[in-house]
């Protein structure tokens, strides 16, 4: 049995492979830290189960869990990025268990023999999510002309607005402006908050 595993924290990953191997021992546990290495493995081998983060330095995705739900393979999320926009993103894509990494060690326990089981599991928290609450912040894709995903990109990159407009050779005003437009667009509030979505799915 082969058992694929996905976080860009090694010590989740060995924190996994130990609770892994203490329900399953005689399986095969397979551990990534990056999402195209996982992708290309996934792609050219028989799994028959994955464990996934979402929240990956080298891109942050639903890559993963639509592989699976594509070659309807098994999968559990077991991410700190846990709200009611994802929730119900990964249910369309078959979750079999969601887990947050706040979930207490009996959740983890049960939601991997849970895994095992092809039994559907949500820790509490996630379970929450099932009724929306508003204080939870959307995670949506944002729309954004070429412009305004170059200016997210150079404010993604660390460089301060001042330092995209002369990158750029445009004002301050229009910096501020492609940004307000951004915001209206995609229902932030703040800058901070448009460009948490843009760097989560890019």
């Amino acid at each position: 049995m082969k058992i694929v595993v996905l976080d860009d924290h090694p010590l989740i990953l060995n924190f996994l492979q130990s609770e892994i191997q203490q329900i399953l021992p005689e399986a095969q546990v397979l551990l990534f830290l990056e999402i195209n290495p996982t992708l290309y493995y996934i792609k050219k081998n028989i799994v028959d189960f994955v464990i996934c983060d979402l929240q990956i330095v080298t891109g942050k995705s639903l890559a993963v869990p639509t592989i699976c739900y594509e070659r309807k393979i098994p999968f559990m999320v077991f991410s700190s990025h846990t709200n009611k926009n994802i929730y119900d993103q990964l249910k369309k894509l078959k979750v079999v268990a969601y887990l947050s990494k706040a979930a207490q060690a009996i959740e983890i326990t049960n939601g991997l023999i849970a895994l095992f089981n092809n039994r559907q599991y949500f820790c509490s928290f996630t379970e929450s999510l099932a009724n929306h609450d508003p204080s939870v912040l959307s995670t949506d894709p944002i729309i954004a002309t070429p412009k305004q995903t170059q200016i997210l990109e150079l404010l993604n990159s660390g460089f301060t607005q001042i330092e995209v407009s002369e990158k750029l050779s445009l004002s301050e005003r229009t910096i501020y402006n492609h940004l307000a437009m951004a915001r209206d667009k995609n229902d932030c509030q703040t800058t901070a908050e448009l460009l948490r979505r843009y760097k989560f799915w890019n």
